[in-house]
């Protein structure tokens, strides 16, 4: 799996535990609601590092955890 993949995925499931809309991510963390979008599809090439520390933040979850795959248990 591609690190796009990863962090779209992450994405995707602690918005879901959090009931958050792409809406209040984009509020919350600055970033715009398509880029945001594109993030979670994991259809991005570049993503800037200063932005994967806003979602991180607006997760309460580090770096670390938004790029590194869930292990299933």
């Amino acid at each position: 799996m591609e690190l796009a993949e990863i962090i779209g995925e992450n994405l995707r499931v602690l918005m879901a535990i959090r009931k958050m809309r792409v809406g209040e991510l984009s509020t919350k963390s600055g970033i715009s609601r398509n880029t945001i979008t594109t993030l979670r599809k994991g259809k991005f090439k570049m993503i800037q590092t200063k932005s994967l520390q806003k979602l991180a933040d607006c997760l309460n979850v580090t770096v670390a955890q938004l790029v590194t795959p869930f292990k299933e248990e």
